[in-house]
């Protein structure tokens, strides 16, 4: 598929999201589009992850770390699946398993970040310091504060603010991921490897961003008031920028290799 039809895929899809949560009137048909369209962006992040792992051996380097990535987000789409399957069968939806994927794939991302930050044999400068401490102190603070503090409820049993707490911890990780993403990109600008990582680096903060705030506005969301509600929005927008950044990593790596494996023109 060409990058333009692609693009013009994930528009529709994130314009079907935002018009199922702001233009359907009935309720019985809202809940239902809402339900479907919230599961489409990840399963789209999900298969294109495993679009690109097509070009790479996965037991090691680069194939490796992104299919960590990859893994991550699965997690977060069995999640998000759990979630909605909870909430139509009206059980709890939080704490439950789906927390538990949802926590899960922190981890295994950010092993995925690493492992492509030390591949790629990026190094601290002090003009890259300079850049990066001040953004990073600003993303802990409110991280810590409003993630991790904030999310501390006496009212709750004490797993419920563990559960809560771990989003935190979660979070705190994905900050550390924009750093090293941010070093990537740095080291890849200019070339065409830079634009897929700028795409995947917008996807984590799109998922830092409404992660806080969810925390922050836990009851409120819960409750489906508005515009807390629509943060589901934002991260359904996450996820497609996950989707592109994978779609157009995997085409890049695809035309390399079409390249490589077309013989040069015979002399004559």
């Amino acid at each position: 598929m060409k990058k333009f039809y692609f693009i013009l895929m994930l528009s529709a899809v994130f314009v079907v999201q935002a018009a199922s949560y702001t233009l359907i009137n009935d309720e019985d048909l809202s809940a239902r589009a809402e339900t479907i369209s919230y599961l489409l962006p990840p399963l789209i992040a999900v298969v294109c992850g495993v679009f690109l792992l097509r070009f790479f051996n996965i037991r090691h380097g680069r194939g490796l770390s992104l299919s960590l990535i990859v893994l991550g987000l699965a997690g977060w789409l069995l999640g998000e699946v759990l979630w909605v399957l909870f909430g139509i069968l009206d059980i709890n939806q939080t704490p439950s398993i789906a927390d538990l994927f949802y926590i899960i794939a922190y981890p295994l991302m950010a092993a995925g970040f690493f492992m492509e930050i030390k591949r790629g044999k990026v190094e601290w400068t002090a003009k890259k310091a300079l850049f990066l401490l001040p953004l990073l102190a600003i993303g802990f603070y409110f991280t810590i504060v409003y993630g991790i503090i904030g999310a501390y409820d006496a009212e709750a049993s004490i797993f419920e603010n563990m559960i809560n707490m771990f989003y935190g911890v979660g979070d705190t990780i994905l900050g550390l991921l924009v750093a090293i993403i941010l070093m990537i990109i740095w080291e890849y600008r200019g070339g065409k490897i830079f634009f897929p990582w700028l795409y995947i680096f917008m996807g984590v903060i799109l998922t830092l961003i409404p992660d806080i705030l969810y925390a922050v506005y836990f009851d409120a969301y819960m409750e489906g008031l508005s515009p807390y509600r629509y943060l589901d929005l934002v991260w359904g927008l996450s996820y497609l920028f996950f989707a592109y950044g994978f779609f157009a990593l995997g085409q890049l790596v695809k035309d390399i290799q079409n390249r490589i494996s077309v013989p040069p023109p015979a002399e004559e």
